[in-house]
Protein backbone atom coordinates (compact mmCIF):
# COMPACT_ATOMS: atom_id res chain seq x y z
CA UNK A 1 0.00 0.00 0.00
CA UNK A 2 2.90 2.31 0.83
CA UNK A 3 4.54 1.57 -2.54
CA UNK A 4 1.42 2.47 -4.45
CA UNK A 5 1.12 5.68 -2.48
CA UNK A 6 4.72 6.61 -3.21
CA UNK A 7 4.30 6.13 -6.95
CA UNK A 8 1.09 8.13 -6.90
CA UNK A 9 2.84 10.89 -5.00
CA UNK A 10 5.70 11.06 -7.48
CA UNK A 11 3.35 11.24 -10.43
CA UNK A 12 1.29 13.97 -8.80
CA UNK A 13 4.41 15.92 -8.01
CA UNK A 14 5.58 15.74 -11.60
CA UNK A 15 2.16 16.53 -13.11
CA UNK A 16 0.71 19.09 -10.71
CA UNK A 17 3.69 20.81 -9.18
CA UNK A 18 5.37 22.61 -12.10
CA UNK A 19 6.85 25.19 -9.71
CA UNK A 20 9.18 22.56 -8.19
CA UNK A 21 12.34 22.38 -10.44
CA UNK A 22 13.98 19.32 -8.79
CA UNK A 23 12.81 16.10 -7.16
CA UNK A 24 14.54 14.01 -4.48
CA UNK A 25 13.49 10.46 -3.65
CA UNK A 26 15.15 9.09 -0.50
CA UNK A 27 14.47 7.99 3.04
CA UNK A 28 16.51 10.75 4.64
CA UNK A 29 14.60 13.84 3.60
CA UNK A 30 17.67 15.36 1.95
CA UNK A 31 17.17 17.92 -0.81
CA UNK A 32 18.05 16.92 -4.37
CA UNK A 33 21.51 17.64 -5.66
CA UNK A 34 21.68 21.02 -7.36
CA UNK A 35 22.83 19.43 -10.62
CA UNK A 36 20.11 16.76 -10.78
CA UNK A 37 16.52 17.03 -11.93
CA UNK A 38 15.74 13.73 -10.15
CA UNK A 39 17.91 12.56 -7.21
CA UNK A 40 17.18 8.99 -6.05
CA UNK A 41 19.26 7.71 -3.15
CA UNK A 42 18.86 4.72 -0.85
CA UNK A 43 21.56 2.91 1.15
CA UNK A 44 20.39 -0.55 0.08
CA UNK A 45 18.27 -0.10 -3.02
CA UNK A 46 18.80 0.78 -6.67
CA UNK A 47 16.90 2.02 -9.68
CA UNK A 48 15.36 -0.76 -11.76
CA UNK A 49 15.49 0.09 -15.51
CA UNK A 50 12.73 -1.40 -17.68
CA UNK A 51 13.64 -4.91 -18.88
CA UNK A 52 12.64 -5.82 -22.44
CA UNK A 53 13.41 -8.47 -24.97
CA UNK A 54 14.97 -7.46 -28.27
CA UNK A 55 11.61 -7.77 -29.98
CA UNK A 56 9.96 -5.57 -27.35
CA UNK A 57 12.77 -3.00 -27.66
CA UNK A 58 12.40 -2.86 -31.44
CA UNK A 59 8.64 -2.39 -31.03
CA UNK A 60 9.07 0.94 -29.24
CA UNK A 61 7.67 3.59 -31.56
CA UNK A 62 9.88 6.64 -32.19
CA UNK A 63 12.27 6.12 -29.23
CA UNK A 64 13.69 9.31 -27.80
CA UNK A 65 17.39 9.90 -28.01
CA UNK A 66 19.11 8.64 -24.83
CA UNK A 67 16.20 6.28 -23.98
CA UNK A 68 17.65 3.52 -21.78
CA UNK A 69 16.49 -0.10 -21.42
CA UNK A 70 17.96 -3.42 -20.33
CA UNK A 71 17.73 -6.14 -23.02
CA UNK A 72 17.27 -9.64 -21.64
CA UNK A 73 18.09 -11.77 -24.74
CA UNK A 74 20.30 -11.77 -27.85
CA UNK A 75 23.43 -10.25 -26.23
CA UNK A 76 21.84 -9.02 -22.99
CA UNK A 77 22.89 -5.66 -21.58
CA UNK A 78 22.03 -2.04 -21.24
CA UNK A 79 21.08 -0.37 -24.52
CA UNK A 80 20.53 3.27 -25.26
CA UNK A 81 19.10 4.91 -28.35
CA UNK A 82 21.56 7.31 -29.99
CA UNK A 83 18.99 8.95 -32.23
CA UNK A 84 19.31 6.47 -35.08
CA UNK A 85 20.06 3.00 -33.60
CA UNK A 86 20.24 1.09 -30.35
CA UNK A 87 23.79 0.84 -28.93
CA UNK A 88 25.09 -1.60 -26.34
CA UNK A 89 26.79 0.03 -23.39
CA UNK A 90 30.38 -1.25 -22.97
CA UNK A 91 31.16 -3.47 -20.04
CA UNK A 92 35.01 -3.50 -20.06
CA UNK A 93 36.91 -1.56 -17.43
CA UNK A 94 40.59 -0.90 -16.78
CA UNK A 95 42.30 -3.11 -14.26
CA UNK A 96 45.56 -2.80 -12.34
CA UNK A 97 48.37 -1.89 -14.74
CA UNK A 98 46.00 -2.02 -17.75
CA UNK A 99 44.90 0.99 -19.75
CA UNK A 100 41.79 0.98 -21.94
CA UNK A 101 41.46 3.90 -24.33
CA UNK A 102 38.95 3.62 -27.17
CA UNK A 103 39.60 0.29 -28.91
CA UNK A 104 43.16 -0.02 -27.54
CA UNK A 105 44.12 -2.21 -24.57
CA UNK A 106 47.67 -1.78 -23.31
CA UNK A 107 49.78 -2.46 -20.26
CA UNK A 108 50.92 0.59 -18.32
CA UNK A 109 54.21 -1.06 -17.31
CA UNK A 110 56.48 -3.10 -19.62
CA UNK A 111 56.68 -6.03 -17.22
CA UNK A 112 52.93 -6.41 -16.83
CA UNK A 113 51.10 -9.35 -18.39
CA UNK A 114 48.08 -8.77 -20.60
CA UNK A 115 45.52 -11.61 -20.42
CA UNK A 116 42.64 -11.95 -22.83
CA UNK A 117 40.30 -14.83 -22.14
CA UNK A 118 37.16 -16.17 -23.67
CA UNK A 119 34.98 -19.19 -23.26
CA UNK A 120 37.64 -21.42 -24.85
CA UNK A 121 40.59 -19.65 -23.28
CA UNK A 122 42.87 -17.29 -25.18
CA UNK A 123 45.90 -15.75 -23.46
CA UNK A 124 48.76 -13.54 -24.51
CA UNK A 125 51.54 -13.66 -21.96
CA UNK A 126 55.23 -12.92 -21.84
CA UNK A 127 58.01 -10.81 -20.45
CA UNK A 128 58.92 -7.68 -22.37
CA UNK A 129 59.76 -7.69 -25.26
CA UNK A 130 58.76 -11.32 -25.83
CA UNK A 131 55.30 -12.83 -25.97
CA UNK A 132 53.62 -16.24 -26.21
CA UNK A 133 50.31 -17.11 -27.81
CA UNK A 134 48.39 -20.13 -26.51
CA UNK A 135 45.52 -21.44 -28.61
CA UNK A 136 43.60 -24.62 -27.76
CA UNK A 137 46.56 -25.88 -25.78
CA UNK A 138 49.20 -25.30 -28.49
CA UNK A 139 51.87 -22.81 -27.47
CA UNK A 140 53.97 -20.92 -29.99
CA UNK A 141 56.52 -18.25 -29.26
CA UNK A 142 59.10 -15.87 -30.72
CA UNK A 143 61.52 -15.27 -27.89
CA UNK A 144 64.31 -13.46 -29.80
CA UNK A 145 64.41 -9.69 -29.82
CA UNK A 146 63.86 -7.76 -33.09
CA UNK A 147 62.61 -10.78 -35.06
CA UNK A 148 59.19 -10.48 -36.67
CA UNK A 149 56.96 -13.48 -35.80
CA UNK A 150 55.22 -15.65 -38.35
CA UNK A 151 52.66 -18.45 -38.36
CA UNK A 152 54.45 -21.77 -38.76
CA UNK A 153 51.19 -23.71 -39.14
CA UNK A 154 47.52 -22.90 -38.69
CA UNK A 155 47.93 -23.25 -34.91
CA UNK A 156 51.53 -22.22 -34.21
CA UNK A 157 53.55 -19.04 -34.19
CA UNK A 158 57.35 -18.78 -34.43
CA UNK A 159 60.14 -16.36 -35.37
CA UNK A 160 60.49 -15.53 -39.04
CA UNK A 161 63.73 -14.84 -40.90
CA UNK A 162 62.97 -11.10 -40.94
CA UNK A 163 65.09 -9.06 -38.52
CA UNK A 164 64.34 -5.38 -37.86
CA UNK A 165 66.68 -3.45 -35.58
CA UNK A 166 64.99 -0.12 -36.23
CA UNK A 167 67.61 0.98 -38.79
CA UNK A 168 68.10 -1.90 -41.24
CA UNK A 169 66.01 -4.94 -42.12
CA UNK A 170 67.65 -8.31 -42.58
CA UNK A 171 66.29 -11.52 -44.06
CA UNK A 172 68.38 -14.48 -43.00
CA UNK A 173 70.81 -12.31 -41.02
CA UNK A 174 70.77 -10.67 -37.58
CA UNK A 175 73.37 -8.07 -38.64
CA UNK A 176 72.03 -6.36 -41.78
CA UNK A 177 74.54 -3.98 -43.32
CA UNK A 178 72.13 -2.17 -45.67
CA UNK A 179 68.56 -0.94 -45.47
CA UNK A 180 67.50 -4.33 -46.85
CA UNK A 181 70.02 -7.17 -46.54
CA UNK A 182 69.03 -10.63 -47.79
CA UNK A 183 71.44 -13.48 -46.93
CA UNK A 184 71.23 -17.13 -47.94
CA UNK A 185 72.40 -19.22 -50.88
CA UNK A 186 72.05 -15.94 -52.78
CA UNK A 187 72.49 -12.53 -51.19
CA UNK A 188 70.72 -9.29 -52.05
CA UNK A 189 71.32 -5.88 -50.53
CA UNK A 190 69.74 -2.44 -50.95
CA UNK A 191 71.38 0.60 -49.33
CA UNK A 192 70.08 4.09 -48.62
CA UNK A 193 72.02 5.63 -51.55
CA UNK A 194 70.34 3.31 -54.06
CA UNK A 195 73.18 0.76 -54.37
CA UNK A 196 72.13 -2.84 -55.05
CA UNK A 197 74.37 -5.80 -54.22
CA UNK A 198 74.01 -9.44 -55.29
CA UNK A 199 76.16 -12.29 -54.02
CA UNK A 200 76.33 -15.21 -51.64
CA UNK A 201 77.23 -15.83 -48.01
CA UNK A 202 80.93 -15.49 -48.86
CA UNK A 203 82.86 -12.40 -49.84
CA UNK A 204 82.21 -12.60 -53.59
CA UNK A 205 79.40 -10.40 -54.84
CA UNK A 206 78.34 -7.89 -57.47
CA UNK A 207 77.30 -4.36 -56.63
CA UNK A 208 75.43 -1.86 -58.81
CA UNK A 209 76.24 1.63 -57.64
CA UNK A 210 74.65 4.93 -58.45
CA UNK A 211 77.85 7.00 -58.71
CA UNK A 212 81.60 6.83 -58.06
CA UNK A 213 81.78 10.47 -56.95
CA UNK A 214 81.87 11.92 -60.46
CA UNK A 215 78.25 11.17 -61.29
CA UNK A 216 79.17 8.01 -63.19
CA UNK A 217 77.09 4.86 -62.49
CA UNK A 218 79.03 1.60 -62.43
CA UNK A 219 78.92 -2.10 -61.62
CA UNK A 220 81.55 -3.65 -59.34
CA UNK A 221 82.62 -7.28 -59.12
CA UNK A 222 84.30 -8.22 -55.83
CA UNK A 223 86.00 -11.51 -54.96
CA UNK A 224 86.85 -10.48 -51.39
CA UNK A 225 86.17 -7.65 -48.99
CA UNK A 226 89.82 -6.58 -48.97
CA UNK A 227 89.44 -4.35 -52.04
CA UNK A 228 86.90 -1.83 -53.23
CA UNK A 229 86.50 -3.85 -56.46
CA UNK A 230 88.33 -6.42 -58.56
CA UNK A 231 86.62 -5.55 -61.84
CA UNK A 232 84.43 -2.58 -62.73
CA UNK A 233 82.15 -1.55 -65.59
CA UNK A 234 81.41 2.16 -65.84
CA UNK A 235 79.11 4.24 -68.01
CA UNK A 236 81.04 7.42 -68.75
CA UNK A 237 80.47 10.58 -70.75
CA UNK A 238 79.29 10.37 -74.35
CA UNK A 239 77.78 6.92 -73.71
CA UNK A 240 81.21 5.31 -73.35
CA UNK A 241 81.22 1.93 -71.61
CA UNK A 242 84.57 1.13 -69.96
CA UNK A 243 85.92 -2.04 -68.35
CA UNK A 244 88.49 -1.70 -65.57
CA UNK A 245 90.45 -3.97 -63.22
CA UNK A 246 91.84 -3.01 -59.83
CA UNK A 247 95.33 -4.10 -60.96
CA UNK A 248 95.69 -2.42 -64.37
CA UNK A 249 92.91 0.15 -64.51
CA UNK A 250 91.00 0.73 -67.74
CA UNK A 251 91.45 -2.16 -70.20
CA UNK A 252 88.63 -1.84 -72.72
CA UNK A 253 86.30 0.95 -73.81
CA UNK A 254 83.32 0.70 -76.11
CA UNK A 255 82.23 3.94 -77.75
CA UNK A 256 79.82 4.84 -80.51
CA UNK A 257 82.84 5.49 -82.73
CA UNK A 258 84.77 2.27 -82.00
CA UNK A 259 86.31 -0.15 -79.51
CA UNK A 260 89.63 0.66 -77.84
CA UNK A 261 92.07 -1.47 -75.84
CA UNK A 262 94.09 0.43 -73.26
CA UNK A 263 96.22 -0.21 -70.21
CA UNK A 264 99.52 -2.08 -70.07
CA UNK A 265 98.29 -5.38 -71.52
CA UNK A 266 96.72 -4.97 -74.96
CA UNK A 267 95.94 -8.55 -75.99
CA UNK A 268 93.01 -10.15 -77.74
CA UNK A 269 93.40 -13.84 -76.92
CA UNK A 270 91.48 -16.90 -78.04
CA UNK A 271 91.10 -20.01 -75.94
CA UNK A 272 91.78 -20.07 -72.20
CA UNK A 273 95.38 -18.76 -72.09
CA UNK A 274 95.85 -15.03 -71.81
CA UNK A 275 98.53 -12.41 -72.45
CA UNK A 276 101.76 -13.29 -74.28
CA UNK A 277 101.48 -17.01 -73.53
CA UNK A 278 98.20 -17.25 -75.44
CA UNK A 279 97.55 -16.70 -79.13
CA UNK A 280 95.58 -14.07 -81.01
CA UNK A 281 96.43 -10.39 -81.55
CA UNK A 282 98.34 -7.79 -79.58
CA UNK A 283 99.59 -4.22 -79.74
CA UNK A 284 103.37 -4.27 -79.26
CA UNK A 285 104.32 -0.63 -78.86
CA UNK A 286 102.18 0.48 -81.78
CA UNK A 287 102.93 -2.55 -83.99
CA UNK A 288 100.04 -4.91 -84.55
CA UNK A 289 101.14 -8.54 -84.21
CA UNK A 290 99.46 -11.92 -84.54
CA UNK A 291 100.24 -15.37 -83.22
CA UNK A 292 98.87 -18.77 -84.19
CA UNK A 293 98.33 -21.45 -81.57
CA UNK A 294 101.81 -22.83 -80.92
CA UNK A 295 103.46 -20.12 -83.02
CA UNK A 296 105.32 -16.91 -82.26
CA UNK A 297 104.27 -13.29 -82.23
CA UNK A 298 104.76 -11.89 -85.75
CA UNK A 299 104.12 -8.38 -87.06
CA UNK A 300 101.57 -8.00 -89.82
CA UNK A 301 103.21 -7.33 -93.22
CA UNK A 302 103.29 -3.68 -94.16
CA UNK A 303 102.14 -2.67 -97.65
CA UNK A 304 104.81 -1.05 -99.91
CA UNK A 305 105.33 2.65 -99.58
CA UNK A 306 105.35 3.20 -103.38
CA UNK A 307 102.91 6.00 -104.22
CA UNK A 308 99.66 4.79 -105.66
CA UNK A 309 96.85 2.44 -104.76
CA UNK A 310 97.51 -0.97 -103.24
CA UNK A 311 96.47 -3.88 -105.46
CA UNK A 312 96.54 -7.48 -104.35
CA UNK A 313 97.62 -10.55 -106.32
CA UNK A 314 95.14 -13.40 -106.19
CA UNK A 315 94.91 -17.01 -107.34
CA UNK A 316 91.63 -17.81 -109.15
CA UNK A 317 89.87 -21.01 -108.13
CA UNK A 318 91.79 -24.15 -109.31
CA UNK A 319 94.22 -21.97 -111.34
CA UNK A 320 97.96 -22.73 -111.77
CA UNK A 321 98.85 -19.05 -111.75
CA UNK A 322 98.42 -15.84 -109.82
CA UNK A 323 97.36 -12.52 -111.25
CA UNK A 324 96.67 -8.94 -110.15
CA UNK A 325 93.20 -8.57 -108.74
CA UNK A 326 92.07 -6.23 -111.50
CA UNK A 327 94.18 -7.49 -114.46
CA UNK A 328 93.50 -10.98 -115.73
CA UNK A 329 96.03 -10.80 -118.57
CA UNK A 330 99.18 -10.49 -116.46
CA UNK A 331 99.88 -13.89 -114.90
CA UNK A 332 102.67 -15.76 -113.18
CA UNK A 333 102.47 -19.54 -113.68
CA UNK A 334 103.95 -21.67 -110.93
CA UNK A 335 102.50 -25.13 -111.50
CA UNK A 336 105.81 -26.96 -112.09
CA UNK A 337 106.29 -25.37 -115.52
CA UNK A 338 109.62 -23.92 -116.77
CA UNK A 339 107.88 -20.71 -117.72
CA UNK A 340 107.80 -17.46 -115.89
CA UNK A 341 105.70 -14.46 -116.72
CA UNK A 342 103.73 -14.88 -120.00
CA UNK A 343 100.31 -14.91 -121.56
CA UNK A 344 98.24 -18.10 -121.55
CA UNK A 345 98.61 -18.92 -125.28
CA UNK A 346 95.06 -18.09 -126.29
CA UNK A 347 95.21 -14.38 -125.58
CA UNK A 348 97.47 -12.36 -127.89
CA UNK A 349 97.19 -9.09 -125.96
CA UNK A 350 100.56 -9.34 -124.31
CA UNK A 351 104.09 -10.64 -124.47
CA UNK A 352 106.09 -13.24 -122.62
CA UNK A 353 109.39 -14.37 -121.29
CA UNK A 354 110.01 -17.97 -122.20
CA UNK A 355 112.41 -20.82 -121.79
CA UNK A 356 112.17 -24.40 -122.85
CA UNK A 357 113.41 -27.32 -120.83
CA UNK A 358 115.79 -25.19 -118.76
CA UNK A 359 114.59 -21.70 -119.51
CA UNK A 360 116.74 -18.99 -121.01
CA UNK A 361 115.82 -15.96 -118.93
CA UNK A 362 118.71 -15.51 -116.58
CA UNK A 363 120.10 -19.03 -117.21
CA UNK A 364 122.53 -20.65 -119.66
CA UNK A 365 120.98 -23.02 -122.24
CA UNK A 366 121.43 -24.64 -125.63
CA UNK A 367 119.81 -24.27 -129.02
CA UNK A 368 117.24 -26.88 -128.13
CA UNK A 369 116.08 -24.70 -125.29
CA UNK A 370 114.96 -21.92 -127.60
CA UNK A 371 111.29 -21.92 -128.63
CA UNK A 372 111.07 -21.35 -132.38
CA UNK A 373 108.12 -19.35 -133.70
CA UNK A 374 109.58 -18.25 -137.00
CA UNK A 375 112.94 -17.88 -135.22
CA UNK A 376 111.79 -15.04 -132.98
CA UNK A 377 111.17 -14.37 -129.34
CA UNK A 378 109.18 -11.14 -129.08
CA UNK A 379 108.96 -9.31 -125.78
CA UNK A 380 106.38 -6.55 -126.21
CA UNK A 381 107.15 -5.58 -129.86
CA UNK A 382 104.36 -3.55 -131.46
CA UNK A 383 105.02 -2.87 -135.16
CA UNK A 384 101.50 -1.65 -135.80
CA UNK A 385 101.73 0.89 -132.99
CA UNK A 386 98.22 -0.08 -131.93
CA UNK A 387 99.05 -1.24 -128.42
CA UNK A 388 98.60 -4.93 -129.37
CA UNK A 389 101.30 -7.48 -130.25
CA UNK A 390 99.85 -10.15 -132.57
CA UNK A 391 100.31 -11.86 -135.97
CA UNK A 392 99.59 -8.66 -137.88
CA UNK A 393 102.85 -7.25 -136.57
CA UNK A 394 104.82 -9.77 -138.76
CA UNK A 395 106.61 -11.49 -135.93
CA UNK A 396 109.00 -13.20 -138.38
CA UNK A 397 110.94 -9.99 -138.88
CA UNK A 398 110.04 -8.15 -135.75
CA UNK A 399 111.68 -8.79 -132.43
CA UNK A 400 114.94 -10.20 -131.21
CA UNK A 401 116.56 -13.34 -132.55
CA UNK A 402 119.12 -15.19 -130.49
CA UNK A 403 121.12 -18.29 -131.43
CA UNK A 404 123.77 -20.48 -129.95
CA UNK A 405 127.51 -20.93 -130.31
CA UNK A 406 127.64 -20.45 -134.10
CA UNK A 407 126.97 -16.73 -133.85
CA UNK A 408 127.60 -16.08 -130.18
CA UNK A 409 125.29 -13.09 -130.37
CA UNK A 410 121.86 -11.78 -131.16
CA UNK A 411 120.46 -10.96 -134.55
CA UNK A 412 117.45 -8.74 -134.93
CA UNK A 413 115.51 -7.57 -137.96
CA UNK A 414 112.41 -5.54 -138.51
CA UNK A 415 110.58 -3.69 -141.23
CA UNK A 416 111.45 -0.47 -139.57
CA UNK A 417 115.11 -1.45 -139.47
CA UNK A 418 114.89 -1.68 -135.73
CA UNK A 419 116.56 -5.08 -135.46
CA UNK A 420 119.53 -6.11 -133.40
CA UNK A 421 122.20 -8.54 -134.48
CA UNK A 422 125.16 -9.83 -132.62
CA UNK A 423 127.89 -12.08 -134.02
Amino acid sequence: MKKHFLITFVLMAVLYMPSIAQIAINNTGNSPDASAALDVSFPNKGVLIPRLTQAQRNAIASPATSLLIYQTDNTPGYYYYDGSAWQLLGRYVAGTGISIVGNTISNTAPDQTVNISSGTGISVTGTYPNFTVTNTGVTASCATANYIPKTATSTTLTCSQIFDNGTNVGIGTASPGTKLDVVGVGRFGLSTNGNISLGNDGNAYMEMRESDGSGTPYIDFINDNASDYDARITLEANDQLSFLTSTNGRQLSIHSTGIALSGTNKYINFGTTFSASGYGFRDNGGTLEYKHNGGTWTPFAQPPTIPGNTEWWVRPTAASYIQPMYNQYARVYDNGQPFGFYYDGSNDNGGFFAGWSNGLMGTRGSASDIPIWGGDVFPWVDNGNDGIVNNTDNMTYSGVYGWGSAYMGVTGAGRLDAGVRGI
